[in-house]
């Protein structure tokens, strides 16, 4: 088989979307960036030695920065696998393995006890999931007095009609942004 053929196998095989470049190169895949995350994570008054939960890591750079800049310990947590081995390559890579734990879990029934952690942390999580399930979930495992940081994208205004269904098919997921005063 030429090398060309093999390619063409290769993609028809496996449907690559935004959200896997993005994770494959390590880079943040929520709106505001990396400011966006440095500024949630001031807002949730992380101290050092908090138990925090980050929903939806990726490939745990958030998790990593609460470990290395706070001392936290945090356990990131995903459902996608894939995205889990980058964020195990990028706490090895960081040397945070005291402080951080990755987890296989799904947001709408996380697999830790209630009154958990400190702090639970999400960005660009939401909008994939039912947000009233995931929610209580959350607030369920927070211990009482915690806080729930949360980084969304939403429309300021009605988007012209394509667009969820653009922002859907790039994902490879049922996005649902909300309007501003949702």
């Amino acid at each position: 088989m030429r090398e060309n053929e093999k390619l063409k196998t290769i993609s028809e095989q496996k449907r690559f979307t935004l959200y896997d470049v993005w994770e494959k190169f390590g880079l943040t895949k929520h709106y505001g960036g990396v400011y966006a995350t440095r500024r949630l994570v001031k807002l949730c008054n992380i101290t050092p030695g908090q138990y925090i939960l980050d929903v939806g890591c990726g490939t745990g750079y958030t998790a990593c920065l609460l470990a290395k800049n706070y001392q936290a310990d945090v356990v990131a947590a995903d459902i996608n696998s894939r995205v889990l081995e980058e964020a195990k390559k990028r706490v090895a890579k960081e040397n945070v393995g005291s402080r951080v734990t990755t987890f296989k879990a799904d947001a709408h029934k996380l697999p830790f006890a209630s009154n958990t952690f400190d702090s639970v942390i999400a960005e660009s999580v939401l909008v994939f999931c039912d947000q009233t399930k995931v929610s209580s979930e959350v607030y369920r495992v927070l211990k009482p007095g915690g806080v729930f940081g949360d980084n969304e994208g939403t429309y300021l205004k009605p988007p012209p009609a394509q667009l969820p269904s653009f922002l859907s098919e790039s994902y490879g997921l049922d996005a649902k942004l909300l309007q501003e005063d949702e």
